[in-house]
């Protein structure tokens, strides 16, 4: 998908740990297209380079994002639970 957003926000670098015992680096950005809101993250080497040239907060950019939904059973309750996410795989200015 490809979108012309706002970036409401940017979030701080962050290292996460895998289970392979390998890291990779993860920054969230706050982004809305005027009718929805929704967090994109941006990892690795993207993520590296946001962080060292931050997006001012109300600037409209084109991001092209991968978008995916988490389906799994909750141990407790036994009902599906859902969950998206939305991956930056590239940022314009």
């Amino acid at each position: 998908m490809e979108k012309v957003v706002r970036v409401k926000s940017q979030g701080t670098l962050q290292t996460v740990a895998l289970q392979s015992g390998e890291s990779l680096q993860k920054l969230a950005l706050l982004l809305s297209d005027g009718i929805d809101t929704f967090e994109g993250e941006a990892f690795d080497s993207l993520a590296i380079q946001l962080n060292a040239n931050p997006i001012a907060e109300g600037s409209w950019i084109t991001v092209q994002c991968q978008m995916n939904v988490r389906e799994w059973t909750s141990q407790q309750t036994g009902q599906v639970q859902r969950a998206n996410s939305v991956r930056i795989l590239k940022v314009g200015r």
